[in-house]
């Protein structure tokens, strides 16, 4: 599945993301994809362990990805790949297999390749609002 299957099958119609390095700092592309994803509408849950039990955009912010109370269909990395082990051990951890979405500048190709060889659909080298934009 490419990023236009994953926009026309989830992102247009509506879906549940967990936007990972969330942040409550409006400079940063973190916080602006937050309030994006949530002004379309989508079920958006912000996780960052420095900012759990904040709120980012009136959503409460979680430590990880077992912190949530359900499932969602995408997991949203905005996190450099020198501090991704923890977020991709969680991700593998988790009783399902979610869509992995790298934005630009957290792109991990050994991590990438790893996940699909798992039976993870992994998006890496595109920004999702740019994708939602572009196909919605």
């Amino acid at each position: 599945m490419d990023a236009e299957q994953v926009a026309r099958e989830y992102l247009c119609p509506g879906t549940s993301i967990a936007v990972i390095g969330a942040s409550p700092k409006i400079d940063r592309a973190s916080n602006e994809i937050v309030e994006y994803l949530k002004r379309k509408k989508m079920k958006v849950f912000p996780i960052n362990p420095g900012h759990a039990g904040k709120k980012i955009h009136d959503l409460e912010c979680v430590a990880k990805l077992s912190d949530l109370k359900e499932k969602v269909d995408i997991v949203n990395v905005i996190v450099s790949p020198r501090f991704q082990d923890k977020i991709i051990s969680e991700i593998k951890d988790l009783d399902y297999k979610p869509i992995v979405w790298f934005q630009p500048g957290a792109e991990n190709p050994e991590a990438e390749k790893k996940l699909e060889e798992e039976g993870y659909t992994v998006i890496s080298d595109a920004c999702i609002m740019v994708v939602h934009t572009l196909f919605c």
